[in-house]
């Protein structure tokens, strides 16, 4: 692919489509690698460089575009620059592909000697990234991969979080369900790693609370006829319903779930990425009723939001391709954690010192206040919305606040086999 070098300004961004994906798991702890010299010298006059590995095509583009829009509206109100050092962002399209993203890295590392990585969405993709990364200290913000061994087995000093673990939406979720909607659940997802991820959290969580889980079904990735999976979960009996699927799949699957007429008789949950804003523009009437856990909605009610969302909406001229989402505001965060370090450095990009200035910071974030945990993953609020109806828009009306989450150690005692012992097949 082509390199794409460009100083921050108003960006005309492209067309719509789906959302997360994969996931892979190594295992073996980072050491202390903070000591030594950084993989290249530090900054002088330059420009500040930031290396961007995100889906630009195909399915996954709608993520990619948004993270960056949130991205380069954080930079632009910085003024596009730090000290005279401007900010240069250079994009590369991962393809969700583990060995392109690992390419697109090191072509980042190596030739063009980016400051920081910021990227990717598939968790498959963020292992390659988070290793290269790690070998050649990097400082890396990721703005959506949710990877729980990020948080353990594939802890690294140089790897950051700026969004979510799997584990953060579905854990709070499971509690809360169990306390409020029912002791018995069958639970499913798309079957691949991020959803069997999702639906081992929330099961740890919701028969840590007595429920039980009655059955599951587990539709591949791009699926087009859910009938036999929601004939299972019909033909279960079950009160509840948790399940996890993203971009087009969480389409398809809440109209198709709204035919069945799943949605008046079982009280369907979800998380996160499932009602992102452009999917719940597409799924409209069919997600009335549905409950899901999440960090970030356009209908939070705090300033540091309504602004976020107005200086948005006028960054991009409300092209409706990349309407303000989660995923812009994971990039507007990654954003305003690049900026603080350097600020705090003094404009020193030498990747200690980032690394330094990035642990245990705090953000005031359009999701509400924000820190940098141990294992650099973000303590955030955690929400539950009721999506409902609001003149002519569906939207996710906040029914519960959940106080404020991060994710635990999870390595090789936590999840070695993610799920094995506890999803019901």
């Amino acid at each position: 692919m082509e390199e794409k070098k460009k100083d921050v300004t108003r960006r005309s961004f492209l067309k719509k489509s789906a959302t997360v994906a994969g996931a892979a798991a190594l295992s073996g702890m980072a050491g202390n690698l903070l000591s030594g010299a950084p993989a290249f010298a530090a900054g002088g006059s330059g420009p500040i460089k930031i290396g961007v590995v995100l889906p630009f095509s195909r399915a996954y583009k709608v993520i990619g575009d948004r993270v960056v829009a949130g991205l380069e509206l954080a930079l632009n109100q910085a003024g596009g620059a730090y000290k005279g050092r401007k900010f240069e962002v250079i994009k590369e399209d991962s393809e969700m592909k583990p060995n392109v993203g690992l390419t697109k890295t090191r072509k980042l590392v190596d030739k063009d000697k980016v400051d920081f990585l910021v990227g990717p969405v598939s968790s498959a993709v963020c292992v390659a990234m988070r290793n290269y990364a790690n070998e050649k200290k990097v400082p890396m913000i990721i703005p959506t991969a949710g990877n729980v061994e990020l948080s353990g087995n594939l802890y690294s000093p140089y790897v950051f979080r700026s969004s979510i673990s799997h584990w953060i939406f579905a854990h709070p979720t499971g509690i809360w369900v169990k306390d409020n909607l029912g002791d018995q659940c069958f639970v499913g997802g798309a079957n691949y790693a991020a959803g069997h991820h999702e639906v081992w959290a929330f099961t740890m969580a919701f028969r840590g609370k007595g429920g039980k889980i009655v059955g599951s079904a587990y539709p591949p990735l791009n699926e087009k006829d859910y009938a036999p999976y929601l004939t299972k979960l019909s033909k279960s009996g079950a009160p509840v319903y948790f399940g996890w699927f993203a971009g087009n799949d969480a389409v398809n699957y809440c109209r198709q779930a709204a035919q069945f007429g799943l949605n008046k008789k079982v009280k369907m949950t979800t998380t996160g990425w499932f009602f992102e804003r452009n999917l719940l523009m597409a799924q409209k009437d069919a997600a009335l009723g549905w409950h899901c856990g999440f960090n970030w909605a356009i209908t939070l009610d705090n300033p540091v939001n309504k602004e976020f969302v107005k200086a948005y909406d006028k960054f991009t001229k409300n092209d409706p391709n990349v309407s303000v989402s989660m995923s812009s505001v994971h990039g507007y965060d990654a954003g305003q954690m690049i900026l603080k370090s350097v600020k705090t450095t003094g404009g020193d990009t030498d990747s200690a010192k980032i690394v330094k200035a990035l642990e245990h910071m705090k953000l005031d974030s359009p999701r509400g206040p924000v820190e940098l945990d141990v294992n650099h993953d973000l303590v955030q609020p955690m929400y539950i919305g009721e999506i409902v109806k609001e003149g002519s828009s569906v939207v996710p009306k906040i029914i519960a606040n959940l106080g404020r989450w991060t994710t635990p150690y999870l390595g090789a005692r936590g999840i070695n086999s993610v799920g094995q012992p506890f999803l019901v097949q």
